[in-house]
């Protein structure tokens, strides 16, 4: 039997390969139909299947693959290519004027897919955009490439040492161990 998942915005029912997040707050669910249609046909998000404006809520495909702690717990290593893909991800919803940083690098809003381009490489996918703040200016911007660049910064130069600690704590949030972000930040 499906039981709901309940927050304050939303309940959530999985059912197949579907999910259904049925909306307590009209804001919620304007703005997660709103980044569907900024974000559609974006790779990085679940496709969505179907929106009901009178009863609030939309159905969207389910991710079946592991949240960013699972997959390190259960295979003991970061994707590689992990650092990279959050980056261009968070600056692509950076460009549809969507700042969601902190509420999609939560633990349960990140997904590992197995790739299907290159062997033992995964895709990261994400969810949750009932909660976003909406840049309206060049100083939001501005602002908001520098939070992304807090975590991801070492992409684009590697010599970034506080970057590398910002995601390296978020990592520990994760479940990672020191062992496990060692061989991550040798690798890339």
């Amino acid at each position: 039997m499906d039981f709901p998942i309940m927050s304050s915005r939303c309940s959530v029912h999985i059912q197949d390969d579907r999910v259904i997040k049925s909306y307590v707050r009209d804001s919620s669910f304007d703005k997660e139909v709103e980044a569907y249609s900024l974000l559609e046909g974006k790779q990085f998000i679940p496709r969505l299947i179907e929106k009901n404006y009178e009863s609030k809520y939309i159905i969207i495909e389910k991710i079946d693959a592991p949240t960013i702690s699972e997959f390190i717990e259960k295979n003991g290593i970061i994707p590689i290519n992990f650092a990279e893909q959050m980056r261009t991800i968070l600056v692509e919803l950076m460009e549809a004027n969507i700042n969601i940083t902190t509420e999609i690098l939560k633990h349960d809003h990140i997904y590992i897919v197995n790739s299907n381009k290159i062997p033992n490489t995964y895709d990261v996918r994400i969810i949750d955009f009932d909660v976003y703040d909406k840049i309206t200016s060049d100083f939001q911007r501005k602002y908001t490439l520098q939070e992304i660049d807090s975590y991801f910064g070492f992409v684009k130069d590697r010599e970034d040492d506080s970057s590398k600690q910002q995601l390296r704590d978020k990592f520990y949030e994760y479940g990672a161990t020191k062992q496990q972000l060692e061989e991550f930040f040798n690798n890339i």
